[in-house]
């Protein structure tokens, strides 16, 4: 990883609580005007207001407050935008007294090709015409790019979104549509306010689209909205998605909170998919089937995709990473997760083998290299959010907690996340946080074993020797830092859940106490010489083995 550049953060003496957003795209000429009206707290009395902005022409600011029961406007003197920090920094003549304002922007800026902010997505309509949709992309840091705004996970608010369309356009948003009126050729539609929420959560497509709609049995509107004429290449995501919320609901015991899901297949899309909270967005090869000429591979892969999201809608959404240092917390969770969910609701598809082939493997061909990184890496300025979207955050990150989910039990898991979850709704946490709930739910030290994984890069080789002691199987373990260069590795050391089964008991697998230093003793009792000795089952614990004599490995 490169070296970190200055942390860039906005200075906190003033928060939105709640923003009005009136987006009216143009999908001839490809630009869009706006409107925002964000009620702010000013904690500490400043001349400046900062806030994030980038590629926006800011035409009109202003700021009213309630002055001793009248209402005062104040113009600021210099709207100053610096593109290197992508910041608006607002400057007014006299310091703004502290308590709640209103600041209100007017802004234009272009439906872009770059994928990211509102940008445009090109399709063909079923007569052949070339046409394009309005989509939005802001994870991580593009909010700026569509409307100026506090564009940092840990500065939540609430949002009521009015989009100005054409009237023969779909038109989508986290939220219910509250109000709706059509003129001439245009529809105004207004949204019901979200939850308190992260900017980089909020979406809204425009476009072309059909839809299938279902409810799941806990009640959730869930529609899956596909290109004109493919409505049932839906079908199959729309099943899996009505399943999966009611399954996460029992698991993590907490109801989705929003009373709608949508789940849209976007022609030109960066990513697999994105969790916007409410408006779940899709690469079309991540949630349409074929029934044709769709693989049994691309069905699976479809479904963890799903599970993956709607993952996110409790992980990520109803509690967030305070910064993008944390971004593993979310990525490793849900890629872990998605797996549990798909077993749970195709166990005919052995998902579980599945994942050490193409989650636990390819974690640790990234990470046996020098140049690998730990799972948390610390994040300056915002430029250097996307190098960390990898195989680690992603891949590592799922199997630790895997790895964490065999060491205090599916029931203790569960638990703890309920902890977790309750405790920080609409918050953000730190990954200790989580650590914290889950040590909490099991009585084991989750935060010692787990910063040995997270904040440091690689991975242990144990080499394992089994002496028989009277009726007594002896291994002795012994962790060194693997290097897939063949050099020695350094000092490192981890704390390994070592999980063992026996010839005697071979359905049942013993956890020990776990290997804490460069070599320990494991007695297993009344293990005969002659039977063989499995260590780490399934293939949970991140290690490689090298055995001698009677020692069997992985799955």
């Amino acid at each position: 990883m490169p070296e970190n550049k200055p942390f860039q953060r906005l200075p906190k003496n003033v928060i939105p609580k709640h923003y009005d957003l009136e987006l009216t795209p143009n999908l001839e000429k490809l630009t869009f005007t706006g409107k925002t009206a964000v009620k702010v707290s000013i904690v500490n009395s400043t001349k400046e207001i900062v806030l994030n902005s980038l590629d926006l022409e800011l035409k009109s600011v202003k700021l009213q407050y309630n002055d001793g029961g009248s209402d005062s406007t104040l113009s600021p003197v210099e709207v100053r935008l610096n593109a290197a920090d992508e910041t608006a920094c607002i400057v007014f003549d006299k310091p703004l007294p502290e308590g709640e304002a209103m600041l209100f922007c007017e802004f234009n800026g272009e439906i872009n090709d770059k994928m990211k902010g509102l940008y445009r997505s090109k399709y063909l309509t079923p007569a052949g015409e070339e046409r394009y949709a309005a989509v939005t992309q802001f994870e991580a840091t593009d909010a700026r790019r569509c409307f100026p705004c506090w564009d940092e996970p840990a500065i939540k608010a609430t949002f009521d979104i009015s989009l100005d369309v054409p009237a023969d356009r779909v038109a989508l948003s986290n939220m219910p549509v509250r109000e709706e009126r059509i003129e001439g050729g245009k529809k105004f539609l207004r949204f019901d306010t979200t939850p308190v929420m992260s900017t980089y959560l909020v979406a809204v497509v425009v476009g072309e689209y059909d839809y299938v709609e279902k409810k799941s049995r806990d009640g959730v509107l869930v529609r899956v909205y596909t290109p004109v004429g493919k409505s049932k290449q839906g079908m199959f995501a729309l099943e899996v998605a009505a399943r999966v919320l009611p399954y996460y609901k029992e698991y993590f015991d907490i109801a989705y909170p929003l009373p709608k899901i949508d789940l849209i297949a976007i022609a030109d899309f960066s990513a697999g998919a994105m969790e916007n909270w409410g408006l779940v967005t899709y690469r079309e090869t991540c949630l349409l089937v074929d029934e044709e000429h769709t693989s049994a591979v691309r069905r699976q892969w479809i479904a963890l995709v799903v599970g993956h999201e709607l993952a996110h809608q409790w992980f990520g959404n109803l509690v967030t990473m305070e910064w993008w240092t944390h971004l593993w917390l979310n990525e490793g969770y849900a890629s872990f997760v998605e797996f549990l969910c798909v077993n749970h609701l195709f166990p005919e598809y052995d998902i579980w083998t599945q994942f050490v082939t193409e989650t636990y493997i390819r974690a640790l061909e990234l990470d046996c290299l020098k140049n690998s990184h730990p799972i948390e890496v610390p994040v300056g300025h915002p430029s250097e959010i996307d190098e960390i979207f990898d195989d680690i955050s992603y891949n590592k990150g799922a199997s630790v907690i895997r790895m964490l989910h065999r060491y205090i039990g599916d029931d203790d898991f569960r638990k703890g996340m309920n902890i977790y979850l309750t405790r920080h709704q609409y918050k953000n946490t730190f990954t200790e946080d989580l650590w914290a709930a889950l040590e909490e739910a099991s009585n084991k030290p989750v935060g010692a074993v787990m910063s040995t994984w997270t904040k440091q890069m690689g991975f242990p080789m144990v080499q394992v020797s089994s002496e028989q002691r009277g009726p007594d199987r002896v291994l002795t373990l012994t962790q060194q830092k693997f290097c897939a260069d063949g050099s020695l590795g350094d000092d490192t050391l981890w704390m390994v859940p070592i999980t063992i089964s026996t010839q005697e008991q071979p359905s049942k697998v013993a956890l020990s106490t776990g290997l804490e230093q460069r070599t320990q003793e494991v007695v297993l009792e009344n293990v005969a010489e002659s039977s063989w000795v499995k260590l780490n089952p399934g293939t949970v614990s991140l290690f490689k083995i090298i055995t001698l004599y009677h020692v069997s490995v992985g799955l």
